[in-house]
């Protein structure tokens, strides 16, 4: 059963005091950031609920307001409980259950998408996924507040959104929770074949174009790409692809065919071809399947 709360106020989102980390370290990591949520949802879960196994496209944030969850990601156990969040960055199995004998579990669940604007998962890079939430705000208020505004006004929801995950990374760097910071330093010639493709995938795109923006042979630039990214141009291009029109399946109401036009692909039935092989699911399952996940 999903319950949406309405919050009497508006919740203010007070700055947080960073004292002596380097901003410098902190500028760099919030500069890679780019948040783009498609769902935030309350939800009352009872005895003998289970994800198992399950691998995400999106960023997933799991806010457990009362009780306890047991979370196995990446070969590690984790249990966490009330004023806790695990973060589930994409392509991660992960596997949840509810923990003893608790019959009722209250949480805020979270999905988008977290990176930057080439799309590379930097939130991959993070060394855990369990963390504790800020004990002097009432945190809980403001995830309401945006399970509501999801409903009323998606660009308000955004700017709301992207403040509070922003400020959520802000505590986690502040109270320790976050040492290691994500860092990607790319050939400067891959930035701008990622930068070239960011901005022409709806078109007839080819390695041969990204070769000459880049001034490279196309040996060479498959070269450097591999080594940078550990996937070929032509694959990175073939998921970027897939990887956009999986969030306009779960943002949009745009056709099949529509999303496989604006997503690069001149042929319907090759996009159906390549969507499945990437995520093992249709467009239209996924569309479906993303409608119900928790």
């Amino acid at each position: 059963m999903v319950i949406n709360k309405e919050p009497t106020t508006l919740p203010i989102y007070n700055p947080i005091d960073i004292g002596d980390i380097q901003l410098n370290v902190i500028a760099s990591f919030f500069g890679q950031l780019k948040i783009q949520i498609t769902s935030c949802l309350n939800y009352e879960i009872f005895s003998n609920w289970k994800i198992i196994d399950r691998v995400l496209d999106d960023d997933f944030f799991f806010f457990i307001e009362e009780g306890k969850i047991k979370a196995q990601i990446e070969n590690q156990t984790y249990i966490f409980k009330s004023n806790e969040f695990v973060i589930i960055p994409q392509g991660i199995q992960s596997t949840l259950t509810i923990e003893g004998d608790l019959k009722k579990l209250k949480v805020i669940t979270l999905h988008g998408y977290i990176h930057n604007h080439w799309n590379y998962p930097i939130l991959n890079k993070l060394t855990h996924h369990h963390f504790k939430l800020p004990e002097t705000e009432d945190f809980f208020t403001k995830l309401s507040y945006l399970t509501s505004l999801m409903t009323i006004n998606k660009n308000m929801a955004s700017i709301t959104g992207n403040a509070l995950i922003s400020q959520l990374f802000l505590h986690l760097i502040q109270s320790k929770q976050i040492t290691e910071f994500p860092k990607i330093k790319l050939d400067s010639r891959v930035e701008k074949s990622l930068d070239y493709i960011n901005q022409q995938f709806e078109k007839d795109l080819t390695v041969t174009d990204l070769a000459k923006v880049c001034r490279l042979s196309e040996v060479r630039l498959r070269k450097i790409f591999k080594l940078s990214l550990g996937i070929s141009p032509k694959n990175y291009i073939a998921q970027f692809r897939i990887n956009q029109a999986c969030k306009l399946l779960k943002t949009t109401q745009l056709s099949i065919k529509e999303i496989s036009f604006k997503t690069g692909f001149n042929d319907e039935h090759y996009f159906h071809l390549s969507f499945k092989k990437q995520t093992k699911k249709t467009p239209t399952e996924y569309r479906n399947f993303a409608g119900q996940e928790i």
